[in-house]
């Protein structure tokens, strides 16, 4: 017995705050309802209603009012009883809209809810009537895209992305209505996610796919609403990008180029015994170009030609097969596939790559022609036509990171190979140079007379120098030599390490003769060097002449074929 009363205790204990609750409870909200009574919705003025609805007020609509439960059960009794044309007042409006007396509401419930509307499928013996059997023509979409912008152009991975207003209309005949009967509404609106049969699709959409795709159609266009009007046609217009991938044509004329690219634009899964494409707008053509004011280009690389920018036709593939019976070949009905083609012409900015990268080469070539006034044996003559080189070919690779490589040669590439033959020609001609003033007797023998009469007087001119000096100084550190050994060789009195009087004779030398070092053995080395610097001179004063001219020339040719 005591057991029992301990288990029944904690259930009278829960029981007993329940009923404390209720009623605390109760009283509040009979405390609160003397304090704030509810509003009655004849007690409600439209001045405390606009205040509730600034929207409405801004933008000058009817206040709607605030319908309470009661009256709402009250007049949707009363709706049925009613005709379209006596609800004129707000209050009427407001409480069919929120009964689901609304006319647009009950077309839309009509059209597609209420009825066996399949989203997914189409009566598709509408489109054929009057065809034949074996001649079946497929329903017509029209298609229509207004160009917005170029957005971006990609040449090394070859895509195009334009932001454009893609457009498609057609026939639901499902999709009819008496606008009479729907308070004279003429259009109404139904939601299409993504391209075709989306998941919150609400009506059927013809599956118009972009066939050479980067993105496809329902990635790249932003999900609308489709106007539909009483008589079954529906419009579909959504803004977004198309990013087809091209097969540019007109790419080898670079930088002065004008690209052109083709979209192909057609159904995926019903051939043309089932849809059939058409040009759409208003003028029939299938495209149109801007039409905003954010429309077009600026500071861009690319724009659409002004000439002819886009051009459209409808293509058809078709698959024939031979009729063995009647000897002809002749198309099956279901393997023809209508496609839509536009043709895209882009205009590149070549005044940038003009600026930044034709001038420079030639300025650079400029600069490497200069050396031709500094002496061949100046070090800095090769230090600058080598440096002159290299800021051109870095160039070079950084037009070329943004371009493809493809066996196609473009007209930078053929500016650039025009370069590069000059330079290469210029360091052979001062290498031609180089040689020759340090060609010795044991590969050339022979010189002119005038060479070996300057050669003589400069001898003969050392040779007393040398020994009126060594008349001078009794302590030389060597004996005095005979005349015929003088002649034989003087080279061997001048070694690397030259007493005073002898280091005299070299700068007599050198004031005589310019040259890198004191390499003459003897006199048909001296007579063969002077010779060879003849020639070496004649090799620059040409060069001077003849290289400027031909650049000059070549790089007219080629910039003529480029603009033309």
């Amino acid at each position: 017995m005591h057991n029992n009363n301990m288990n029944r205790s904690p259930r009278r204990i829960v029981y007993s705050l329940w009923t404390a609750s209720f009623y605390i409870n109760a009283a509040a909200s009979n405390g609160r309802s003397q304090r704030r009574p509810l509003p009655h919705l004849h007690a409600l003025n439209h001045a405390d209603a606009a205040e509730e609805h600034s929207f409405a007020k801004r933008h000058n609509l009817p206040i709607p009012p605030i319908i309470s439960r009661k009256t709402r059960r009250e007049r949707r009794a009363q709706e049925s009883n009613e005709t379209e044309s006596e609800k004129t007042d707000v209050d009427s409006i407001t409480v069919g809209a929120k009964s689901g007396q609304d006319p647009n509401a009950r077309l839309r419930s009509d059209l597609v809810w209420d009825t066996y509307y399949d989203r997914n499928s189409y009566p598709w013996e509408y489109a054929w009537q009057g065809d034949a059997e074996g001649n079946k023509t497929g329903l017509p979409v029209e298609m229509d895209i207004n160009f917005h912008r170029v957005y971006s152009v990609d040449v090394v991975n070859p895509m195009l992305d334009l932001i454009v207003w893609f457009r498609l209309e057609w026939v639901d005949p499902r999709l009819t209505w008496d606008p009479k009967e729907y308070g004279n509404h003429t259009k109404t609106w139904f939601w299409i996610n993504g391209n075709a049969g989306g998941e919150t699709s609400e009506i059927w959409t013809p599956d118009i796919e972009l066939w050479n795709l980067e993105d496809g159609l329902a990635d790249s266009l932003e999900d609308a609403y489709a106007v539909v009007s009483y008589d079954g046609s529906v419009f579909w217009s959504r803004p977004g990008h198309l990013k087809p991938v091209c097969k540019y044509m007109g790419l080898e004329n670079f930088p002065f180029d004008k690209l052109e690219c083709t979209i192909e634009l057609g159904s995926w899964s019903y051939s043309g015994m089932y849809l059939t494409l058409a040009k759409g707008g208003s003028d029939n053509l299938g495209f149109h170009i801007g039409g905003s004011e954010t429309a077009g280009e600026s500071h861009n690389e690319f724009t659409l030609v002004e000439e002819n920018p886009v051009s459209c036709e409808v293509f058809v593939y078709s698959t024939q097969i031979w009729d063995i019976e009647n000897e002809e070949s002749r198309v099956l009905p279901d393997s023809v596939w209508p496609v839509m083609l536009y043709s895209v012409t882009l205009e590149r900015a070549w005044q940038p790559y003009a600026r930044g990268y034709i001038f420079s080469q030639i300025l650079l070539i400029l600069i490497g022609f200069s050396a031709f006034w500094l002496p061949p044996a100046c070090g800095e003559r090769m230090g600058l036509s080598i440096t002159a080189m290299l800021a051109s070919i870095a160039s070079d690779i950084v037009i070329a990171a943004n371009l493809p490589q493809a066996k196609t040669m473009t007209w930078f590439q053929k500016f650039s190979i025009m370069n590069a033959v000059f330079w290469y020609t210029y360091v052979q001609e001062w290498r031609i140079v180089r040689r020759a003033q340090k060609r010795s007797s044991e590969l050339m023998n022979g010189a002119t007379d005038s060479v070996r009469r300057t050669a003589g007087s400069i001898r003969e001119s050392v040779l007393t120098k040398r020994q009126s000096n060594e008349n001078g100084n009794t302590n030389s550190e060597y004996p005095e030599n005979s005349a015929e050994e003088e002649k034989k060789d003087i080279g061997d009195e001048l070694p690397l390490r030259r007493p005073r009087s002898h280091r005299l004779e070299a700068s007599v030398f050198r004031e005589s003769i310019v040259r890198d070092a004191d390499d003459f053995l003897n006199e048909d080395e001296l007579m063969n060097n002077l010779k060879w610097r003849e020639y070496a001179v004649l090799v620059d004063d040409m060069s001077r002449f003849w290289f400027p001219i031909l650049y000059t020339i070549s790089a007219s040719i080629i910039l003529a074929r480029a603009r033309s």
